[in-house]
C-alpha cells in the first residue's frame, strides 16, 4: 500500500508566522487511509477547548 503524506515544510519556512509551532505528527494508518491528530488534550500545548473549522 502506498501512503501519500502531506508535503514537508523546509527549514527556511519555519518562521513564516510568529507564534506558530511546527510539530511532527504521528501517522495512524489503516485500510481506509490515515489519520494525523492535530491537537490532543494531553499535550502540553493544549490550553482549553475551542472550535476548529
Amino acid at each position: 500500500m502506498t501512503l501519500k503524506l502531506p508535503c514537508r515544510i523546509g527549514e527556511d519556512d519555519m518562521n513564516l508566522i510568529e507564534g506558530v509551532m511546527i510539530k511532527k505528527l504521528p501517522v495512524i494508518p489503516d485500510q481506509r487511509g490515515y489519520l494525523m491528530e492535530m491537537l490532543r488534550s494531553d499535550w502540553p500545548e493544549f490550553e482549553r477547548f475551542g472550535q476548529a473549522i
